[in-house]
């Protein structure tokens, strides 16, 4: 499981948002849930202190984090953040494992084997692969993942040349909880989520 935290992209952005649903061709969604790095930009960065210790150790990865105290400590300094909960071409098992109590699940997004750019949110579309009709009006995800990862299959095999049609599926849950925990450090230099409130 990985964590992130994104800018919130939704109604509230104004003409920004009014000229992406434009643009996407989809009026009525509420909001965008993704990791595309680009429409919601994320805002707890390698940069940030501790970072390294929490920090997803892979190529592409490192804005990806695998303990969630420290995401929403940090998170908390950015009054439109939205903290993501998130897996990597998870089977239907881990899916329905995941029943954290305060994340609500989101859908499944595709993103670029970079984390770079969403194929189902920010490329410009592919209407011979999928239609924007298909994608949840709450959170501009998919809903089902056989859908998802025939979209990726097909995508890689249409379009072998297009960067951003080599992508992986994720699932993704929205944290929901009212108080974000504070992550407080055990004596050791390391935070322990298990003296988190």
């Amino acid at each position: 499981m990985f964590y992130s935290a994104h800018e919130r992209f939704d109604r509230d952005d104004g003409d920004r948002w009014v000229d992406y649903l434009r643009w996407l061709g989809r009026g009525d969604l509420r909001r965008v849930v993704t990791l595309d790095g680009m429409l919601c930009p994320p805002v707890v960065t390698i940069e940030d202190e501790d970072a390294w210790d929490f920090a997803v150790q892979e190529d592409f990865m490192l804005d990806f984090f695998t303990d969630l105290p420290f995401v929403l400590e940090h998170a908390a300094r950015f009054p439109r953040a939205m903290v993501l909960a998130s897996i990597r071409n998870p089977s239907a098992e881990q899916v329905t494992d995941f029943t954290h109590p305060e994340f609500d699940f989101a859908g499944f997004d595709l993103l670029d084997i970079q984390c770079c750019a969403s194929p189902l949110l920010d490329c410009g579309g592919y209407p011979e692969i999928f239609l924007p009709e298909e994608l949840s009006p709450g959170t501009g995800l998919l809903r089902d993942l056989a859908r998802a990862n025939e979209i990726r299959d097909r995508l890689y095999r249409l379009e072998p040349y297009d960067f951003h049609a080599d992508c992986n599926v994720w699932a993704i849950w929205v944290y929901a909880g009212s108080t974000p925990p504070v992550a407080r450090d055990n004596g050791t230099g390391v935070v322990d989520p298990s003296t988190s409130t």
